[in-house]
């Protein structure tokens, strides 16, 4: 089993708010390969988060590394 068939935590959170919806706010919590988190839709980005420290409805404070998509968006 390689790195990116290894099933972690991950969140989907916010990268523009929306609504009440302030930016980092987690949508969701899940647990994905690297493969399968991937493919965020505008918006929105996958954060591994290994110890589950932010469940659906919590503030999520993205860094560029811990971002694995709309990468762009995270840093504006």
């Amino acid at each position: 089993m390689s790195t990116s068939d290894t099933i972690q935590n991950y969140i989907l959170y916010r990268t523009a708010a929306s609504g009440w919806q302030a930016v980092g706010y987690v949508i969701a919590a899940m647990q994905l390969t690297a493969e399968q988190a991937t493919g965020a839709a505008t918006g929105f980005a996958y954060a591994l988060d290994t110890a589950g420290k932010y469940p659906a409805g919590s503030i999520y404070t993205p860094t560029v590394s811990a971002t694995t998509t709309d990468t762009a968006a995270a840093v504006s």
